[in-house]
């Protein structure tokens, strides 16, 4: 009787794993159809379509060349087809083939026409990536041929690095260490130093004064502490004096140091920068900055520089949209303009020269607390 039990268990167990197999099995054959359609259409008619970039690896300020390679090997003899290149958000436009015309709304090249059977079209595109992008890694340009069955893609991805910066003081392990890594480097070690023993020596000069006129010179707590804070305001105060020195300094330099010459403006667009600000775990804010950008191309001692930078560097980031649409609407692509660059980096450049205004307006009140702080920390060093 077990036995015949146990038979059965085992006999409805095997029907039960046949039974439960045929919908697995139908799955594995619908998916094979999904992969033979997918490999028709990486098999389509634009097969021996391409995409090259002329480099792997660029940093910021380069130029990339693409050369872009259309066959059509279908059974029509002609094919309708739409051609697009969206621009990659890390770069702008430098040049591209005759024929290939720019949506500045989509930020895309486009062609439409017809190609015939065993036939192909050759287009090619140069950019220039964007200041600071790095951030992104990668700078991916992608390409569509669209036509009435479908749509065939092209790939092709470059890593971008930083800038190497044009000022190199020291090498430590191979790693060069220009002016500003020094400049922090001094500001950190200096400002420790002067936050630890400027206090001590005030105490120092306060306490033999007492002894000398038998007055009791013990400081309190928040006394002392307050010494220890008021050094460490000075420090921070004297960096922004440090960056207000330098914006006087660069604008001078705009006005009586940079050779005027003409730049010709390739492209133009509006990058967001955005901001996030979180003031609590539940809550959490945002701020998109607007900044205008411009791709030139000028001659500095016979050799053709191409950079993108924005058209006045005196301007502060606008959340408005307005500001920005009305810098970049006094420029138009393909003319020419007077613009000025640095003798010491030729890839750095203005349109427009201007003073700094709004940050000095900024750096005003801080500077006016270091005079007054100055004053008391020297009076108790020197009197």
């Amino acid at each position: 009787m077990k036995k015949n039990r146990i038979s059965g268990i085992f006999c409805f167990f095997i029907l039960l794993c046949i039974g439960w197999s045929f919908p697995v099995q139908g799955h594995v054959y619908r998916g094979t159809d999904d992969l033979t359609s997918q490999a028709k259409i990486e098999k389509g008619p634009f097969r021996q379509s391409g995409m090259i970039a002329s480099q792997l690896s660029i940093r910021e300020g380069d130029t990339i060349d693409y050369a872009i390679h259309i066959r059509y090997d279908g059974e029509e003899n002609r094919m309708p087809i739409q051609f697009d290149f969206p621009i990659p958000g890390p770069a702008m436009l430098v040049s591209a083939s005759s024929g290939l015309m720019l949506d500045e709304n989509e930020r895309a090249l486009k062609w439409k026409g017809t190609v015939k059977t065993k036939e192909g079209l050759d287009f090619k595109v140069k950019l220039v990536t964007r200041p600071d992008c790095a951030s992104s890694r990668t700078l991916l340009g992608s390409a569509g041929i669209y036509w009435q069955g479908g749509v065939h893609w092209l790939q092709s991805e470059t890593e971008i690095h930083s800038k190497q910066g044009p000022e190199i003081h020291l090498q430590i392990g191979g790693v060069g260490i220009g002016k500003v890594e020094i400049t922090v480097l001094v500001y950190v070690i200096g400002g420790v130093f002067f936050i630890l023993i400027i206090p001590k020596i005030i105490r120092w000069r306060e306490n033999k004064r007492a002894s000398l006129s038998s007055v009791s010179g013990k400081k309190s707590f928040m006394e002392s502490w307050f010494l220890y804070a008021a050094s460490f305001m000075y420090v921070m105060l004297i960096g922004i004096a440090h960056l207000m020195g330098y914006l006087v300094y660069e604008d001078f330099r705009r006005f009586h140091s940079y050779p005027q010459t003409d730049c010709v403006l390739l492209d133009k667009r509006i990058t967001v920068h955005e901001v996030s600000r979180t003031p609590g775990k539940t809550q959490s804010t945002s701020t998109q900055y607007k900044e205008p950008l411009v791709a030139v191309r000028y001659i500095v001692d016979g050799r053709e520089v191409i950079v993108a930078g924005p058209p006045q560097v005196t301007s502060m980031r606008s959340t408005l949209d307005k500001h920005v649409i009305k810098e970049l609407g006094q420029y138009e692509r393909g003319r020419s303009y007077p613009c000025w660059y640095d003798p010491l980096d030729p890839g750095r450049f203005v349109l427009a020269r201007g003073v700094s205004w709004g940050w000095y307006l900024l750096g005003f009140g801080p500077l006016i607390v270091l005079y007054f702080l100055s004053r008391s920390l020297f009076r108790k060093l020197f009197y």
